[in-house]
């Protein structure tokens, strides 16, 4: 990390120094159909879900954006930062992404 990339806490946006908390959040999506064909066919027949996924199912039924397997996807993954006092009290997660991503937003349109 550079000292030109600090910002300050994502929450209060007092200073994050010394230590502090970087959160990486990215949705996930699950096929909901091969979801629920592999749990019929468990229940069909009274196997286990790994049983299930050994018979040919590939087990993967998700993607996670932000898979460090993949490229594509790291885009929609927002990273806050938030200082140890924000850390230790309740926080509204959904808020500061929402004022991250307009943030990223904006900057995207002044270039």
């Amino acid at each position: 990390m550079k000292l030109s990339e600090l910002r300050p806490c994502d929450n209060c946006g007092g200073k994050i120094a010394p230590i502090f908390y970087v959160l990486r959040i990215s949705p996930a999506v699950i096929n909901m159909r091969d979801a629920h064909q592999g749990v019929a066919l468990g229940e069909a027949f009274g196997f286990p879900l790994e049983l299930v996924e050994g018979m040919g199912m590939s087990g993967e039924i998700g993607t996670i954006a932000m898979d460090e397997k993949k490229d594509s996807g790291k885009q929609i993954m927002t990273e806050i930062w938030i200082c140890q006092e924000c850390h230790m009290q309740p926080i509204n997660i959904a808020e500061i992404v929402e004022r991250v991503s307009e943030r990223k937003h904006d900057k995207v349109e002044e270039k």
